[in-house]
């Protein structure tokens, strides 16, 4: 328990699409296809614009050139959209030759690059798009401290519930310790 407390501390907890922001799309071929094949689709629509500095691209540019006017596109999602990383896309297959991506925020413009590359490898016929999602790293930050919200109070409610189940207990053995310890088990459980 100490070492997965430890590690869950240390790294975090590696949350979806959800609540990071990003983009989920659903694509299925005509025919069969490899999920390197879609991999390589997804390589060669891949276009990064590598930034050597952690600063960020607009301060830059005014370090680099102070007389310089930032370009309009500095904004960090516009940035994503422009310069789409795709690098870490995850790609899940599903059934009847279907495909699951996961990746960075991307715009329609990228959306449609992928749709021609994967064109390419179904035979030049239309692949189907069943779904595309897009969700913010605003509205992904907002759900996830609404859901961290939530499981507090549910647990308080817990803790309320089964404390008042065992009022009846003798007072040696203390009701608020059998909801403390039920929560405590759920989170054990949990990780």
């Amino acid at each position: 328990i100490i070492i997965t407390l430890v590690s869950l501390f240390t790294n975090g907890l590696h949350t979806g699409i959800d609540f990071t922001g990003g983009t989920l799309m659903e694509v299925k071929f005509n025919q069969p296809v490899t999920t390197q094949q879609v991999q390589d689709a997804i390589n060669k629509t891949h276009v990064v614009v590598k930034q050597t500095s952690l600063l960020p691209i607009a301060y830059a540019q005014k370090i680099a050139d102070p007389t310089a006017t930032p370009a309009a596109s500095t904004n960090g999602l516009q940035e994503a959209e422009s310069n789409p990383d795709l690098s870490n896309t995850v790609v899940q297959p599903t059934e009847n030759n279907g495909f699951v991506l996961r990746m960075k925020h991307i715009n329609n413009d990228t959306r449609q690059k992928l749709l021609d590359q994967f064109k390419v490898i179904n035979n030049n016929q239309d692949v189907q798009e069943l779904r595309f999602e897009t969700i913010g790293p605003t509205i992904g930050a907002t759900l996830k401290t609404n859901a961290f919200k939530s499981l507090a109070v549910a647990a308080l409610f817990i803790i309320l519930f089964i404390t008042y189940a065992f009022r009846k207990v003798p007072k040696t053995l203390n009701p608020w310790r059998f909801g403390i310890v039920a929560v405590v088990s759920l989170i054990h459980d949990w990780i």
